[in-house]
């Protein structure tokens, strides 16, 4: 058995098999069940992909029980799992997988006539769950795999710079460490119910998908309807009693508005990741959950979570610290000389870190040898206090988090200039109302507007890294000194009564 083949495991080797693994909208599924169908699909990729180093499956179905079933079933014929959301641009599927380089692509008969036509012109074989599992008979024994001490386990895809999205390789082990922390730390077991949020291609859901069945506890899926819906979330917390929540802080802020006079006692833990939590909607979580305790968690796609801080409820203070390294991590703050300072850049060492991109070159960049031993540059600005508690500052570079999504702002920049009507463009987040909205300033023609903007980007960026507003401009955009666009100043100058520009790093 390889370590993915492990990962697997807390599914297919359950201890309490009769239990209930996953449910999502009213359907559920033991693990019993659920390791079935998934070794089905395990044994049906046995006779698609049978050579090569490491093999890959693309992913690609509606958030639901069907696709859990895939990802197990990869996992647990040791092909590490890629997942991306079908109701990406097609463009942007495509260029996901000419990157990749999939052996297989596992969907559904939702997405089915999607993909066939992009599979086919890549030369990639389909695998249809749906119909894997409408004519399952017996599985094909699983293979007897090399033993790995950290074999390929999934690739997540995030937003680049380029355009292109960026593929960041996780091994099985990052994932069994996370894994095992989060339930020994929460005491996570067999009696808790968790509710997922975060999209299947997120990097949340390694917390949720894993930590979950290794401690066998009930996995409650949201579609993306449901997770955007305030009613939706609240009706959920009365009618499963999750004990366990993790989500950004905006889906935490969806489940709160409007649940004032609610509160929701079987919840022990409550935590958020992905993007700094205001202390406003912290102590009105507080409210609700009353009997839970509140954790801030930070981490990346390339670390997973490195640091985490119990708070305080109330919380008295004007921002919410990152808190203090998991027990694994180690990490150093540097200066731009890369000398050791209590305010600079941080960067990680941690047995969670991912293996390496798809790109060499930004391999390369991305890490650093410090006394022996490689350091991840998370381009993340903090701050260490006298308590010995992190604090987050901001980012160094072009990137922003929105709802747990990490957005170039170059990607966006330049996808908008693709379209030929547009001479300039710059992409700026706002803070309104302590909420992050990402803008964009655009000098185009008199006639373009925001509609075919709109429209023009939906065929190439997914939903979350299109600008909520766009301000049009028949003019030249502001520059500074050295006649560069200034991303600054622009942000101030759109910016409304209510709202203020959130700082990046000007280069």
């Amino acid at each position: 058995m390889n370590t993915a083949q492990y990962l697997a495991s807390f599914v297919t080797e359950s201890v309490i098999p009769e239990a209930t693994a996953v449910k999502c909208q009213g359907d559920t599924i033991s693990y019993q069940q659920l390791a079935g169908r998934a070794l089905q699909v395990a044994s049906e990729l046995q006779f698609i992909v049978t050579s090569g180093e490491e093999p890959v499956a693309a992913v690609i179905m509606e958030k639901g029980i069907g696709a859990v079933e895939a990802i197990i079933g990869s996992l647990a014929a040791g092909i590490a799992y890629a997942p991306i959301a079908p109701e990406n641009p097609l463009q942007r599927i495509l260029s996901i997988l000419k990157g990749l380089t999939p052996d297989v692509i596992i969907t559904d008969a939702h997405s089915l006539d999607k993909l066939e036509g992009v599979a086919a012109e890549l030369g990639i074989p389909v695998l249809n769950n749906d119909s894997i599992q409408e004519q399952a008979g017996s599985n094909k024994p699983l293979p007897v795999l090399k033993a790995s001490p950290n074999s390929l386990a999934a690739v997540l895809h995030t937003s680049g710079s380029t355009g292109k999205p960026k593929s960041v390789y996780i091994g099985a082990a990052q994932i069994v460490t996370f894994a095992e922390w989060v339930c020994e730390e929460f005491d996570l077991n067999n009696t808790d119910v968790l509710l997922n949020h975060a999209p299947l291609a997120f990097d949340l859901t390694f917390l949720d998908l894993f930590a979950t069945f290794k401690a066998g506890a009930k996995l409650v899926l949201t579609r993306n309807q449901e997770a955007a819906n305030s009613q939706a979330l609240q009706t959920l917390c009365k009618n499963e009693s999750p004990t366990f929540w993790h989500s950004t802080p905006t889906s935490l802020r969806l489940l709160v508005h409007g649940a004032e006079q609610l509160t929701f006692p079987a919840m022990k833990h409550v935590l958020f990741a992905g993007e700094p939590m205001s202390v406003k909607l912290l102590n009105a979580a507080g409210k609700i959950f009353v009997n839970a305790e509140h954790i801030n968690i930070y981490g990346c796609s390339e670390t997973n979570d490195t640091f985490y801080y119990r708070c305080p409820i109330p919380f008295i203070g004007t921002t919410i610290p990152i808190g203090k390294p998991l027990p694994y991590t180690q990490w150093k703050i540097l200066n731009e000389q890369k000398a050791p300072c209590r305010e600079g850049e941080l960067w990680v060492h941690c047995p969670t870190m991912m293996r390496h991109y798809g790109d060499k070159v930004l391999t390369d960049n991305a890490f650093t040898r410090f006394d022996g031993k490689q350091y991840f540059r998370t381009r993340d600005k903090v701050r260490i206090d006298e308590d010995g508690l992190m604090h987050f500052l901001g980012r160094t570079d072009w990137t922003a988090k929105i709802n747990g999504y990490r957005i170039d702002l170059q990607d966006v920049e330049q996808s908008i200039l693709e379209s030929p009507e547009v001479s300039e463009a710059i992409a700026f987040v706002q803070d309104i109302d302590g909420v992050p909205q990402l803008e964009a300033a655009v000098s185009c023609d008199p006639e373009f507007n925001s509609l075919k903007l709109r429209q023009c980007l939906m065929a190439k960026l997914p939903t979350y890294g299109i600008p909520r507003r766009f301000h049009l401009t028949q003019y030249p955009l502001e520059k500074n000194s050295n006649g560069k666009l200034c991303r600054k100043t622009i942000a101030g100058t759109y910016s409304l009564h209510n709202s203020k520009p959130i700082a990046l790093a000007e280069h």
